[in-house]
């Protein structure tokens, strides 16, 4: 299967790049978020504590984050191919630590190298080349592709726990590997070409979506990470404590499992959603949508406990809340990304965004558990409301200048670029602001552009 495009239309070989890539990372990254079903019965094969067992999930997950941005640089240089292959060994080697090992300690060391390596290498591949393969319907194709971790989790998870309950955790994490080997083994045989999406500075190839982003900051800006950053601290928050808030208000573990199912099914439904409704000129202001959607789901859960309400369906506003702006957060921001950076370094872009989130996922939780229970939790969720609406605007700042010079004088000179083999690229110097003259360009069209 190749994603080179043969045109700026959208195909059938497109979509079928999409449901491939979907479906590997579904598998990775479905065995990745469920690992806590085997956690207890691991926690008994090896009689430890539940507390050393939980450090599967965070060691996988420091490891992505440190992984994630040198295989964003493998893709922009080799393609999909190899990542997928060191991510088919990575499934081999994490899930198998489990099952062999005769202590905690080197199932949590195997199991985060492996499937910490797997899971960001595969996210990178993918998204790289579901990005390549499409130019229309680019938003929603990754729309598709985000929520095919949630439905991996969904089937994943129940397998995984009844797999455990009639056999053993062990057999299970062999079963397991056996499953992400072959995925991302097939997924290396099928995606089997890569090509970084283009996008033209030209003035009559100035598209609808360059246009829309002039007003936002570039991906590989710190603007851009630092916002990623603010969202990554805080939006893990829920899907870790919201049952424990449950428990708190007097409410009991099914209903706490029922919040964290709406939040599951609210976010599946709007990455793909999300994915179909961004246009080129509405996809900016969609993703901002979303920081505010999860802050306002952090504002109604500092007041689950003061309002008259029950407090039950106040959770249950707090879990369709966040899962929105989650499930859109996830959808709309490789998008973004693609639609905005550079893109020959596309694929470190996506790696880097990759680490940041990864980072701010192993600091939030962490942080906010002895919070929650000890501090007032009014305080701490008033400081993820204030980081949410900083990272809303922070994405609404303007592109560096010469991301907006390329804008303005691209429409203005696209004269200069007809029957042109290559869009002309101006640049503006932050020191000297001279304008980089194309090839054949007049001294005298220079110095009018200068001024």
């Amino acid at each position: 299967m190749n994603t080179h495009p043969a045109s700026t239309a959208d195909t059938t070989g497109s979509w079928l790049v999409a449901a491939v890539a979907t479906a590997v990372l579904a598998v990775v990254l479905g065995v990745f978020g469920s690992i806590g079903v085997l956690i207890d019965p691991l926690a008994d094969a090896y009689a430890a504590p539940r507390t050393q067992v939980a450090l599967l999930f965070a060691a996988a997950l420091a490891v992505h984050s440190l992984a994630a941005r040198h295989a964003g640089r493998v893709l922009d240089r080799w393609g999909p191919r190899p990542l997928l292959m060191v991510a088919a060994a990575g499934m081999a080697v994490g899930p198998l630590a489990p099952a062999a090992a005769p202590t905690v300690g080197p199932a949590v060391a195997g199991y985060g190298v492996g499937v910490g390596l797997a899971s960001a290498c595969t996210w990178v591949a993918t998204t790289g080349v579901v990005s390549a393969a499409f130019h229309r319907r680019r938003t929603a194709a990754l729309g598709l592709l985000t929520a095919g971790p949630a439905a991996g989790g969904v089937v994943l998870a129940p397998v995984m726990a009844a797999l455990a309950d009639a056999h053993g955790p062990r057999p299970t994490c062999v079963v397991v590997a056996a499953l992400g080997v072959t995925a991302c083994v097939t997924g290396a045989v099928l995606l089997r070409g890569h090509r970084a999406p283009t996008r033209s500075t030209g003035g009559s190839h100035l598209s609808a979506g360059n246009a829309a982003t002039a007003d936002s900051p570039e991906p590989g800006s710190p603007g851009f990470l630092l916002a990623g950053l603010l969202m990554s601290l805080v939006v893990f928050i829920p899907l870790v404590h919201i049952t424990a808030s449950a428990t708190r208000l007097g409410l009991s573990p099914g209903h706490g499992a029922a919040v964290l199912a709406v939040i599951s099914a609210t976010s599946a439904a709007t990455r793909l959603g999300a994915g179909w409704l961004a246009t080129p000129t509405t996809l900016r202001s969609l993703y901002r949508a979303t920081h505010l959607l999860v802050a306002a789901a952090f504002g109604v859960w500092a007041l689950t406990a003061q309002a008259p309400f029950p407090a039950f369906p106040m959770l249950l506003l707090v879990a369709a809340l966040f899962g929105a702006g989650y499930g859109g957060w996830l959808s709309l921001g490789p998008a973004v990304l693609t639609a905005t950076c550079t893109p020959s370094r596309l694929g470190q872009a996506l790696g880097t965004l990759a680490s940041v989130v990864g980072i701010g996922g192993v600091i939030g939780p962490v942080l906010a558990g002895p919070l929650l229970e000890t501090a007032a939790p009014a305080l701490l969720l008033g400081c993820a409301m204030a980081a949410l609406t900083a990272a809303a605007v922070l994405t609404h700042r303007a592109h560096p200048p010469c991301m907006t010079l390329v804008r303005k004088m691209s429409v203005r000179g696209a004269a200069d670029t007809v029957g042109a083999r290559r869009p002309t690229c101006y640049r503006l110097s932050r020191r000297s602001r001279r304008v980089a003259r194309p090839a054949g360009q007049s001294s005298h069209r220079a110095a009018v552009e200068k001024r």
